[in-house]
């Protein structure tokens, strides 16, 4: 058997199935990405730890089926701040199962509830959702004893990345 040092090593999975849709919006600081719009959103995950009696850091499959644990709520949806800051999101008191979203008092957007994703932040970035991603996908039992970094990518171009290494 081979003697294993105390090295960590590094397993990643990248883009093949690990991807998503769903739309969102910014405000007005950022141009034309202000108005509500869409992603093919991909998503990298690197764990780090040590090599398992097995020979693997983590098993691709279990890494794989914990990642789409954590994406497929997100998938199809319509990414809304859960907390205020440049917009507001509230119940429609005429229709409870909508969400008003307003900036300044004057409403730009209602959703039907069942088309949204709420994530805790005040606006709805690939950074934040990357952070938010993190957080989740370290709570999942099969992850907790390792250091993860999530890459999060909305265009080929655009990129964002948040993690313990």
């Amino acid at each position: 058997m081979l003697k294993r040092m105390m090295t960590k090593y590094i397993t990643r999975i990248e883009k093949t199935g690990m991807k998503f849709c769903a739309s969102h919006f910014l405000t007005e600081e950022f141009g034309k990405c202000f108005r509500l719009h869409g992603h093919d959103y991909i998503i990298n995950v690197s764990v780090r730890g040590s090599i398992q009696d097995s020979g693997v850091v983590i098993d691709f499959s279990i890494l794989k089926k914990v990642i789409k644990r954590v994406i497929l709520p997100m998938a199809h949806k319509i990414l809304i701040p859960a907390l205020d800051g440049p917009y507001t999101v509230r119940e429609d008191p005429e229709k409870p199962d909508h969400l008003l979203i307003a900036k300044d008092g004057n409403i730009k957007y209602r959703f039907p509830k069942k088309l949204t994703f709420s994530i805790p932040t005040n606006s709805v970035t690939a950074e934040n959702i990357c952070i938010y991603l993190y957080k989740h996908l370290k709570q999942q039992s099969e992850l907790r004893a390792y250091e993860i970094r999530i890459e999060l990518s909305e265009t080929p171009n655009n990129h964002a990345a948040y993690g313990d290494f």
